[in-house]
Formats: C-alpha cells, sequence, structure tokens
C-alpha cells in the first residue's frame, strides 16, 4: 500500500513537471513567433470549412464544461459541501486547485496579450492560454487522481475524463475564440495543477469518500449553476 503511494505520488511529480516545462515552452514560442503560426492557421482554416450551426451549438454547450462563471461558483459550493461532510482536506484542495488554474491563466493571459483569432473581435480579453480549457483540465484531472485510487479499474474513467478534456478543447476551436495553441497551453497548465492538487492531497491518507454521492453532488450543483447562468444573465 505504501509502495503504491510513493508510486503514484512520482508519475505525479512527474506529470507536474513534464506539464510545467511544456507549458513554458509553449509560453515562449507563442510570446517570440505571435499566434500565426503554421498549425494555427492551418486548424483555423480547417474548421471554416466543417463549421456547421449544429457544430456551433454543440461547441456552445460543451463549453460550460471550463466556464469560468459555471465552473467557479459550482466547485466552490461543491467545496463547501465536502467540507461538512468531513471532506475538509478534499474540500480545501478542491477549492484550491480551481483557484490555481484560475489565477495562473488570467496572470498569463495578461502578461502575454496574445490576440484572438480575427473573427471574434474581442479585444479587452486574450488568446494565451484558454482558461475555459484550463479550468477544465484542473478539475477533472484532479477528480481522476482522487477517485481512481479507490476503484478496481479506472480506465473507463480515464478515457471519459480525457474525451472531457478534448471535447472542450475542440469547442473553442469550433467557436474560433482561440488558436490551437491557446487549447495545448490550457491542457498542460490545468494538467499542472490538477496533479499539483493530486501531489498536495495524497501527502497525507485520504478518508473513505462515497463516490456516488460526490458525483451526484457536484452533477447536481454544475446543472444548478449552469441553468442560473443562462436564464440569469443579468447577474453575471
Amino acid at each position: 500500500m505504501i509502495r503504491n503511494t510513493q508510486n503514484r505520488q512520482s508519475y505525479y511529480l512527474l506529470g507536474i513537471i513534464i506539464c510545467l516545462f511544456l507549458f513554458l515552452c509553449l509560453t515562449a514560442i507563442v510570446a517570440w513567433h505571435g499566434p500565426y503560426l503554421f498549425l494555427n492557421t492551418y486548424v483555423h482554416r480547417t474548421v471554416e470549412t466543417i463549421k456547421t450551426s449544429d457544430l456551433t451549438l454543440a461547441a456552445t454547450f460543451l463549453s460550460i464544461l471550463g466556464n469560468k462563471y459555471i465552473v467557479v461558483p459550482a466547485l466552490i459550493v461543491t467545496s463547501l459541501f465536502l467540507f461538512f461532510q468531513a471532506q475538509r482536506r478534499l474540500a480545501v484542495h478542491f477549492f484550491l486547485v480551481i483557484v490555481l488554474a484560475a489565477t495562473i491563466a488570467f496572470l498569463f493571459k495578461n502578461f502575454f496579450p496574445i490576440p484572438r483569432p480575427e473573427e471574434h473581435g474581442v479585444i479587452e480579453s486574450f488568446a494565451f492560454p484558454s482558461r475555459h480549457v484550463a479550468l477544465c483540465s484542473a478539475y477533472l484531472i484532479f477528480i481522476l487522481a482522487v477517485v481512481s485510487p479507490k476503484i478496481k479499474s479506472s480506465r473507463w474513467l480515464t478515457m471519459t475524463i480525457f474525451c472531457l478534456i478534448l471535447a472542450e478543447s475542440i469547442a473553442r476551436l469550433i467557436l474560433k475564440v482561440h488558436w490551437l495553441t491557446d487549447v495545448m497551453g490550457g491542457f498542460f497548465l490545468g494538467s499542472a495543477c490538477g496533479l499539483i492538487g493530486a501531489y498536495s492531497y495524497h501527502l497525507k491518507p485520504d478518508p473513505a469518500l462515497d463516490l456516488p454521492v460526490f458525483f451526484k453532488t457536484l452533477s447536481i450543483i454544475f446543472f444548478i449553476t449552469s441553468i442560473v447562468y443562462y436564464l440569469i444573465p443579468s447577474l453575471f
């Protein structure tokens, strides 16, 4: 058991180092060359050829997975629920993971003012990294790291998590609000934040977690927050 925990911690640490290294390398490339790289423009033109109204609608729906006005309140409420359910360490780490990802994404967006694709027409908001993808990756990777040791096989959970992150990334490209390097940067940053949270959380033995209750609570809170966001836009 101890050896498994040590191995898991080593994987988390390695993952943190790799993700941060890739994120910083990508940041340097984008800061030096700008967003108009060959791969960025190629993907952008390809999206234009396949984009339809149905794809746009689906992409808009999928974007809720990383929408800061939905994700941050939903995870704060979920953290409060966990805190009062004797899951204080999990609650604190869950909260800090999303705060860390949101803060770093905000700082990099403003320190490296990379323009979005021209069609978006937003001048007060910058592109790199994608905050939607960073937030989505951060909390989903953290959930995967917390839950996977508690189940016999995490294969399907892992596939589901990465499919959701991929779907969020593709959605931001389809909506043409980000370049490919933006969503890649968001993934590396968010994954690093999620793994940092997992590494810290697993430094101490964690209490038993009722997984059905956890996922049901998170889903309900996320759903309610999404409904409030779309039905009462004046609040945001």
